[in-house]
């Protein structure tokens, strides 16, 4: 596998915050997101791996018209215990902290004009 300068510096950032406790900071939170935009697609496939393993995710339960799996906002909050305003929030701050770094939210999908729902 070969990383990214930019993925290489931002992981060992990210080890030392997570040794020193400090993973879960609001730095450790923006500095894993970002770490995650540059990650390769090997690092990619394991971490989704072990995201569905921990079951960290619902199943999508939506589509669009070209076939793009999406989970709904609904899905998500029963999946983690929350009101669909918990996980509004959760998404907003998610969508702001990617705006913040500079990173894409394409495939968040905030129009359900062109939603279907899996039957």
């Amino acid at each position: 596998m070969t990383n990214s300068p930019i993925f290489d510096y931002l992981f060992s950032r990210y080890k030392e915050l997570h040794n020193d406790g400090r993973g879960e900071t609001d730095e450790g939170r923006l500095l894993f997101i970002e770490m995650m935009h540059y990650a390769p697609p090997e690092y990619l496939a394991v971490a989704n791996q072990i995201a569905d393993e921990m079951n960290l995710a619902p199943e999508p339960d939506c589509y669009t018209d070209d076939g793009t799996p999406l989970i709904s906002l609904d899905a998500l909050a029963k999946h983690h215990g929350l009101s669909m305003d918990e996980a509004g929030v959760m998404v907003e701050r998610f969508m702001s902290d990617r705006e913040s770094l500079g990173l894409s939210n394409a495939g968040i999908v905030k129009d359900a004009t062109n939603i279907h729902r899996k039957q």
